[in-house]
């Protein structure tokens, strides 16, 4: 075309009615470039448009009221009229309306456009009465076509009528006159109005009805109803009807904080409606409240001015500034007193002060004197708003101090040590204004300074200071002081020093410690040494030698002197004691001070029975704190001087050697006697003994011999008689001059011979053997020494061995001088000399012992002989000694015993075959002996007693081989021992013993048991579990088996054999094949594993086990069948309690607990029946229709949602919402579809997604939305990026910024491009630029053109008048509870999972996965699961997870609890407000997203909403099994135990191993579990913060899926009476002032505080009676977590002067109640009636006692006035 060519007209075009045609335009430069423009399309309509309806008057529910042909109306200055057209193609353009006389007429106005309103309140009308009019209206359409025109009903207008005036209140009521409207009110509990004005000339009121609202014209209190309305009496009222003034009243629950408006209606005789609404009333119960802005030159922001502070000062001025505010009703009154507390007025008494517009005020500087004596000044402040309620505040105390701290002074030690600590002290520091805040505390060589200690501060109550560490740098001899500095809280201080303070480094030298005497000693010869003796103290060593005691009596009470102690530094500061049983040991009693002048000190109330030696211990200390200690050489504790038993046993001993111990009763010797003596158990030593010997007739053998201090004595060439008795008598005296005597028991002379007895080769007591094997080892045994012949027996045996036997009854008349106090024994080669006795083995003393055995030996085989000596002492101390006959060696081991060859197990008890060998030795075997017994009493015995020759009868060889007699086979080595009756089951044993020519034997024995039965039938499984009818395997290539309890008592088992067998089929009767043989296996196997299998589904399987015994004998057994199923069950939700809507956290009991779950008896129905919905069909699907986002954060958003954006596919179910550019302004296009959530405790949102692409810069979005349709906003999240593409973007600008000083951009363009040789551009100076924040929102204006009125921006006002200026509405909408999934494709695709409250009160939560998928390349599937976790029995966690494909994505807890009005959304939006440029107008930026497969959550009454069942995979469940846990999933708390066994449903042709026909396999069915004794313990100490706490334990049943978690709480909720003392609140005296006693007789109020800090309070019920406990009034009444409660019903009921009570009952989430039932009451009408009588009478009763005790008590009700107490 043409360049200069501005339009284009296509002819001969065949254009569809409806469609839309749209035309593109290219524009081509001279340089080719063509740039192009699509029109915004045209539809096509050539059909005129048509008016629906038209309706006009007053219209009632939409519809006009028709009165004889007519609709009448009362105005004549307009007509209401509604009317609606319609056009399918070109849509509605606008509407033109006309008013005639006559039907279609324009006489009262002119054909006027409408717009595209549809319904107007046609006004400027000037309508004459009686005169009829008509409303005409036409419509056009898109196209420029004009509808018929359609005429209204006629409107008749008659006489009028007029509504009234309405005012809130009950003003003027009284004088029967219409007083003042009120804005605000205090009461709760009643609405009150009064009306007037109403008027209907023509059709007069027949009634009046009313309603009350929190909107004008609402209804939400009180609907419309006549109650409560009262008429005034009219005597002139136009029309037929009543008159049009009254008031109303009704008793209504309102709400503090909101407005109530009221809306009054007159119904006239016609049914029309007359209407009025009040300005409302605001319900105000909230006092004013009051902040103190400034005090005294402080900011509230930079420290506490309010009550509780205190600020310090020294200016004697108090000045502040104050504001009150209150958002709902005016301040009229403040009072302002000033004082030394709170609330007082002692300084400045309380008056008025003025309240500015703002709500400010203030106390000038110098309007006061305050108290400049330390005392505080307090502000106090009192309001009043415009309904009475007042408010009162303190603000923080003033404390003025204008002078330092008193001096007070500083106690330091005048010594120190080295490395020691320098402890000080101070008093006397006092500031009696503003107190003392700190210390601070320096050290140095002079008074003042700070040399040593440089200074520390330590608060104002400290009173100590150790200085660590400084004694180390101190010089000796140079004296240190120490500075106390006192501050005050206005920072005066005062200074004291302490005395000086030195250092000593060296401890104090010490002398000697004597142990006193605690007895007066006196010397009666001579009087000085008895002074001497019982002196004190001493100085010169020897005089504190001569002190010193050796013994004391005393076992309670030391005594000590000790030389001074010195130091030449710091001298002595004290000394301390201590009383040790080793030197320095202070074990009888610790280091205690002794008085400081002190050289002796005594300390009694001591425990020292039972120790041998005291130590007594002085310490000396001097000034520096350093100590020496020295102690006494010890003192011994004299036991027997006292009469009391020595700590060991003391005597004499008569004895027969020197240096024996040994104290003997007899001796042969006449002429020699010895003795000796042990006093060594008194610890007091002895110094001297006296010995003599004397005969018991007296006669003195030896008189007394000093001994000195020897201990043992002998006295020689005696004549000692035969048979006489002589002993010792000892005198001992000890170190403390103490003498006692000591007296031996005596020895007699007894001079006859020790009668020999026999010695006896080899180990066989009493028998002596020739031979002995071995030649390292012997023995011997000896007998009858000291016997007469006669008691000894002589044996011969037939293998020619020798023995004796002793009658030991004739032991007991043994003479007691042939007793025997020993034996000696030695070992030689030849008995008939003494030296050759004991050449091998040397005299060896054996004490008592009749045997011996020598060892380790080297004897020589063959001839050499060797001979036993014994020598036997007797008491008397004769000895005789006898040899043995003599043995020869060599041949070791003697016989060695063989083995028995035969079963343990015999099958038949009649015979038993025995045969034996291996019995050999070195001089051949002689015979065999055999024997059975049911017995081992000869296990362990010698052969030898049994063969012949032994000492066992036949009669007791009977006795011990039961079963078969003792036989010799001679050289036999096999037996059949025949004609048995052996018992089955009892143990029996076979004897064999060996003899070979020497005589020496061997036996050994076998033990076996007789078995004629079958092992016992035990149980096996192939399953978990035994006894099931069937059992099932996962593994189709092996099967499991075990078994247990195959037993055979007798024989016990030998071997198993197992093989594996395949039914045919599962009918009755079908053949059995064999699929793995038998397998034979020890007795040790229990289980075994038939691998390589192929197992098939649906065919019976049974393993047969053969066990077969010891004997032989066997069974067999066989498993039930088992099915081959590869599938898992699936595993549900798990709940605490019995609620499974509602998991239960806390538990009352230890002892048990139960569960709850979901059970799906069939594995092949759905589990949970789901809820598709469809897209495109739904009925409750909606578009959303929008401009921008209602962004939180103001951000305006570049976006529009529309109704063409979204479409659909019908055939895929299946919607689509396109994200595009808009072409003409720099915003995109969207759409939205959203429904209801249908969500009720949780919910599960799944649905298919092909996300829209985009390039990053289009989200798909499924969002949960609980907040207004019209102003839907998103998350708006950005991901975090590398920084280096902000901090290095700088790189890419031409040339680079100076400022670009961050990045090295030649390095990172390197980097970024992959090439070393690319070099960064210069760079270039910069200018600074004021950078300005554009505002998220246009100003815009309304301008006036020719055409039209046009919102244009404020900067386009060329050529345009500026007719009125709209204000912009900046406001922004607060966060809703909202969450959602945001899906974003490109290079790096991503998902976003978010959630955030309202209001954003906490920072929103999300989190940012990247997908390993593109997916806008296809559909994905997306499941939302929105649930709870719970933590305790009030508190629910809810938790947003996300799942793709199937497998969990993320999960975000602490998400918004939502309500039903949540909306589920769909929709694609510009990310991060991105709008993409437009660079080809015929490729703009499109992009959409596809939805299909929409899962809603089930109805609320499915249980699996909830949580899911359990349910088999191809089986179904048969048994529950549960524990407990301290994890989920474990079960370390009580394992694993059988819960329940569900029924089975008859699934399959194999089902009836196990089904039941009554079972239901589609139901879903709640199955309940209780695990019993168990022993939870509820609480466990931990160490969390360093100390030890008790914290409840948490639990989780298992039940192969965990619940959530749960605690034992067993202890009661408890009452906090301190607090509940009074309960009761006087609604009259206030809403929470606790009383005893109350006025109001019409309402009891109680408030409590029941407490429970483990499972806290779920719910709390009160009930109301005339007596404790009692209910009369009202029953127990359920007021949920609150525990404050009223009941106002009591009008007329309550009495006065009578006593109420209440009761109240809570519990805790572990279900546990407790009650308290008080029984103090709250008494109506009593108060302060009991101290001014009739006062709060007066109140409840009339106004009349009211105004009367004004009168006659003023000053009484002042003072209740002014503390707003009435």
């Amino acid at each position: 075309m043409d360049n200069s060519k501005i339009d284009y007209t296509e002819s001969a075009l065949t254009l569809n009615p409806g469609g839309r045609y749209s035309m593109k335009i290219g524009a081509v430069n001279k340089a080719g470039a063509i740039t192009a423009f699509e029109t915004d399309g045209v539809i096509i309509d050539n059909s005129a448009p048509t008016i629906q309806s038209l309706k006009v008057g007053p219209l009632t529910g939409g519809h006009e009221v028709v009165m004889s042909g007519f609709v009448k109306q009362a105005d004549t200055q307009g007509i209401q009229a509604a009317w609606s057209g319609v056009d399918s193609q070109s849509g509605i353009s606008g509407y033109q309306v006309a008013v005639g006389t006559t039907s279609g007429g324009t006489e009262t106005l002119i054909w006027t456009d409408y717009g595209m309103n549809t319904g107007a309140y046609i006004d400027g009308l000037t309508l004459a009465l009686t005169s009829v009019y008509y409303v005409s209206v036409k419509v056009q359409n898109g196209a420029g076509m004009w509808s018929n025109v359609v005429t209204s009903t006629p409107v008749q207008i008659i006489g009028g009528s007029k509504k009234g005036v309405i005012i809130d209140g009950a003003d003027g009521t009284e004088n029967g006159i219409m007083g003042n409207d009120i804005d605000v009110t205090l009461d709760v509990t009643t609405v009150t109005i009064q009306f007037d004005g109403f008027t209907s000339d023509d059709q007069g009121i027949m009634g009046y009805e009313w309603a009350v609202g929190t909107s004008q014209g609402g209804e939400e209190l009180q609907g419309f109803t006549k109650q409560g309305i009262v008429m005034k009496e009219e005597t002139s009222i136009v029309g037929n009807g009543i008159g049009g003034s009254g008031t109303a009243q009704n008793i209504l629950s309102l709400e503090p904080g909101m407005t109530y408006y009221t809306t009054v209606r007159a119904i006239t005789n016609d049914g029309s409606v007359i209407q009025a609404e009040s300005d409302g009333v605001l319900v105000d119960r909230t006092p004013p409240t009051i902040s103190f802005e400034s005090l005294s030159g402080h900011a509230a922001s930079d420290t506490n001015i309010t009550e509780g502070g205190t600020q310090y000062q020294t200016t004697s001025t108090i000045y502040g500034q104050w504001s009150f505010n209150d958002t709902e009703t005016a301040i009229e009154r403040a009072w302002l007193s000033v004082s030394t507390y709170p609330g007082a007025d002692d300084i400045s008494p309380r008056s008025e002060v003025n309240v500015s517009a703002l709500g400010e005020g203030n106390l000038p500087l110098g309007a006061i004197t305050p108290q400049t004596n330390g005392k505080p000044n307090i502000l106090n402040l009192w309001v009043q708003n415009s309904v009475g309620l007042m408010s009162t505040a303190s603000s923080a105390a003033v404390v003025i101090d204008t002078t330092p701290p008193d001096i007070g002074i500083v106690t330091c030690p005048t010594f120190v040590s080295a490395y020691g600590q320098v402890k000080c002290t101070w008093t006397g520091f006092v500031d009696k204004q503003s107190g003392i805040v700190k210390y601070v505390v320096t050290m140095g060589s002079s008074e003042g300074s700070h040399d040593m200690f440089n200074g520390q501060e330590v608060d104002g109550v400290t009173d100590t200071f150790n200085f660590n560490n400084v004694s180390q740098f101190m010089v000796q001899d140079q004296p240190y002081y120490v500075t106390v500095t006192a501050v005050n809280y206005v920072a005066m201080e005062t200074y004291s020093f302490s005395d000086p303070i030195r250092i000593d480094t060296t401890p104090p030298s010490y002398g000697k410690v004597i142990d006193l005497y605690t007895t007066y000693r006196v010397d009666a010869a001579n009087a000085t040494k008895t002074v001497q003796m019982n002196t004190k103290i001493c100085n010169s060593d020897s005089d504190c030698d001569a002190l010193d005691a050796i013994c004391t009596e005393t076992f309670s009470t030391v005594s000590v002197t000790w030389q001074p102690f010195t130091d030449q530094e710091s001298g002595i500061a004290g000394y301390e004691m201590a009383v040790g049983i080793t030197p320095g040991g202070a074990q009888i009693q610790a280091f205690t001070a002794v008085p400081a002048l002190a050289l002796y000190y005594t300390i009694g109330g001591l425990s020292m029975s039972g120790n041998t030696i005291i130590y007594v211990s002085i310490k000396g200390i001097n000034g520096a704190g350093l100590s020496s200690i020295t102690s006494s050489d010890g003192v011994y504790l004299s036991y027997v001087s006292q009469g009391l038993s020595p700590l060991e046993s003391i005597g004499v001993m008569d004895t027969l050697e020197e240096g024996s111990a040994v104290d003997v009763q007899l001796q042969d010797s006449t002429n020699t006697y010895r003795a000796r003596w042990d006093v060594s158990g008194d610890p007091c030593p002895a110094v001297n003994y006296k010995w003599k010997v004397q005969r018991l007739d007296g006669l003195v053998v030896a008189d007394w011999k000093d001994m000195d201090l020897l201990t043992e004595g002998m006295v020689d060439g005696l004549s000692l008689l035969n048979g006489e008795l002589y002993y010792s008598l000892v005198k001992v005296t000890t170190a403390i001059g103490y003498s006692y005597f000591l007296r031996s028991d005596g020895v007699t002379i007894q001079q006859n011979a020790l009668l020999p007895g026999r010695v006896f080769d080899g180990d066989m007591t009493g028998y002596d053997l020739n031979v002995l094997s071995s030649q390292s080892i012997v023995f011997a045994n000896w007998e009858g020494f000291g016997l007469p012949s006669d008691t000894i027996a002589q044996v011969d045996i037939l293998t020619g061995k020798a023995g004796i036997q002793i009658d030991q009854a004739d032991l007991e008349a043994q003479p007691l001088d042939q007793k025997i106090v020993k034996y000696e024994v030695a070992l030689g080669t030849d008995r008939r000399f003494a030296k050759t006795r004991d050449d091998t083995v040397p005299f060896t003393d054996v004490g008592l012992n009749k045997s011996v055995i020598f060892f380790d030996l080297h004897l020589t085989p063959g001839a050499g002989r060797y001979y036993f000596s014994v020598r036997a002492y007797s008491s008397s101390y004769s000895m005789v000694e006898v040899s043995s006959n003599g043995f020869y060696v060599g041949f070791d081991g003697g016989v060695t015993a063989g083995t028995i060859n035969m079963e343990s197990i015999l099958s038949d008890g009649t015979y038993v075959d025995v045969q034996f060998s291996g019995f050999e030795s070195k001089i051949e075997i002689l015979m065999y002996y055999v024997a059975m017994s049911n017995n081992t009493d000869a296990m362990g015995t010698s052969c030898t007693h049994y063969v012949d020759g032994g000492d066992t009868t036949n009669e007791e060889k009977m006795k011990m081989f039961t079963e078969y007699n003792l036989t010799n086979i001679k050289t036999d080595t096999y037996i059949k021992m025949e004609n048995l009756n052996l018992t089955a089951g009892q143990k029996y044993y076979v004897f064999v013993m060996g003899v070979d020519r020497s005589g020496e034997c061997n036996m050994t024995y076998h033990e076996f048991t007789i078995d004629n039965s079958p092992p016992l039938t035990g149980r096996m499984k192939t399953g978990p579990y035994f006894d099931m009818p069937i059992s099932y395997t996962s593994d189709s290539s092996s099967l499991y088996v075990y078994w247990e309890n195959y037993t055979d008592s007798e024989s016990d088992i030998k071997s198993y054999q197992v093989s594996l067998w395949r039914n045919s089929s599962c009918n009755v009767g079908s053949t059995q094949n064999v699929e793995v043989d038998w397998i034979s296996l020890d007795s040790n196997f229990t289980d075994y594993t038939f691998v390589d299998l192929d197992l098939q589904n649906d065919m019976p399987y049974k393993v047969k086990l053969r066990v077969t015994n010891k004997a032989g004998h066997f069974i067999e057994d066989q498993s039930n069948s088992v099915f081959y199923d590869g599938s898992q069950p699936t595993a549900g939700r798990v709940v605490a309690g019995l609620d499974y809507r509602n998991d239960q956290v806390w538990f009352s009991s230890s002892l048990h607990v139960s569960g709850i779950f979901l059970h799906m008896a069939s594995p092949t129905v759905v589990t949970c029946p789901s809820n598709p919905v469809s897209l495109v069909s739904g009925t409750n699907w909606k578009t959303v229709v929008q401009t921008g986002m209602e962004d939180p954060s103001g951000e305006k958003w570049n976006l529009e949602y529309r109704d063409q954006n979204v479409g659909n596919h019908i055939t895929e179910d299946e919607i689509w919402i396109k994200l595009a550019r808009d072409v003409k302004k720099e915003q995109l296009f969207t759409g939205g579809y959203y429904r209801p959530a249908d969500f009720n405790g949780g919910g599960e949102y799944q649905i298919s997604i092909q996300a829209a692409s985009g390039e990053g810069h289009a989200v798909t979005e499924v969002m949960l939305w609980e907040g207004p349709v019209d102003g839907i906003a998103t998350y708006n999240h950005y991901r975090e990026s590398d920084w280096t593409q902000e901090v290095c973007s700088c790189c890419f600008i031409t040339p680079i910024p100076e400022n670009c000083t961050a990045c090295n951009c030649t390095k990172y363009l390197s980097d970024k491009f992959g090439n070393e040789n690319v070099t960064a551009p210069p760079t270039m100076s910069t200018t600074t630029m004021v950078m300005t924040t554009t505002q998220p929102y246009e100003i815009v204006q309304t301008v006036k053109t020719d055409d039209e009125d046009v919102v244009y921006n404020i900067t386009n006002t060329v050529n345009t008048t500026v007719t009125e200026q709209v204000p912009v509405d900046t406001s922004t909408s607060p966060a809703r509870p909202s969450c959602g999934i945001q899906i974003v494709a490109g290079t790096s695709p991503y998902l976003v999972s978010w959630c955030r409250l309202y209001n954003d009160s906490l920072t929103p939560l999300y989190t940012d996965d990247d997908l390993d998928f593109d997916p806008s390349a296809g559909f994905h599937n997306y499941k939302i699961v929105v649930d709870y976790e719970k933590y305790d029995q009030i508190e629910k966690t809810w938790c947003l997870k996300v799942y793709v494909d199937g497998s969990m994505f993320s999960k975000i807890c602490g998400i918004p609890e939502f309500s039903s009005d949540t909306k589920l959304l769909l929709h694609v939006f510009n990310k991060n407000n991105y709008v993409p440029p437009i660079t080809d107008l015929f490729d703009v930026f499109s992009t959409r997203a596809s939805f299909r497969n929409m899962i809603m959550p089930p109805s609320s009454n499915t249980m699996c909403r909830y949580g899911g069942p359990f349910y088999g995979g191809v089986i179904p469940i048969d048994r529950y099994e549960a524990g407990i846990g301290s994890e989920q999933l474990m079960t370390d708390v009580v394992s694993y135990q059988e819960v329940l066994d569900p029924c089975i449903p008859c699934y399959s042709p194999c089902a009836p191993y196990t089904c039941e026909t009554t079972c239901n396999p589609t139901e879903q069915k709640l199955l309940n579990f209780t695990l019993t004794d168990l022993s939870l313990p509820a609480k466990r100490e931990e160490n969390t913060t360093g100390q030890l706490v008790n914290t409840s334990i948490s639990y989780f049943l298992t039940a192969e899926a965990s619940s959530s978690v749960f605690y034992i709480d067993d202890t009661l909720p408890w009452f906090d009476l301190d607090q509940m003392t009074p309960m009761y609140i006087d609604i009259k005296q206030g809403e929470l002032t606790p009383v005893s006693f109350q006025s109001s007789n019409s309402t009891i109020k109680a408030f409590w505080r029941c407490i429970d800090e483990e499972s806290q309070i779920v719910e709390n019920w009160w009930s109301i009676g005339s007596s404790v406990g009692g209910d009369d009034l009202q029953p127990w009444t359920s007021v949920g977590e609150d525990q404050i409660a009223s009941n106002n019903s009591f009008g007329g009921v309550l009495q006065n002067n009578k006593t109420y009570y209440v009761s109240v009952r809570c519990k805790n989430g572990a279900g546990l109640e407790a009650i308290h039932t008080d029984g103090t009451g709250g008494a109506a009408g009593i108060g302060i009636a009991m101290l001014i009588a009739g006062a709060v009478m007066g109140f409840i009763l009339t106004r009349f006692y009211h105004v009367k005790w004004r009168r006659n008590n003023p000053g009484l009700i002042n003072d209740m006035e002014d503390n707003n107490r009435y």
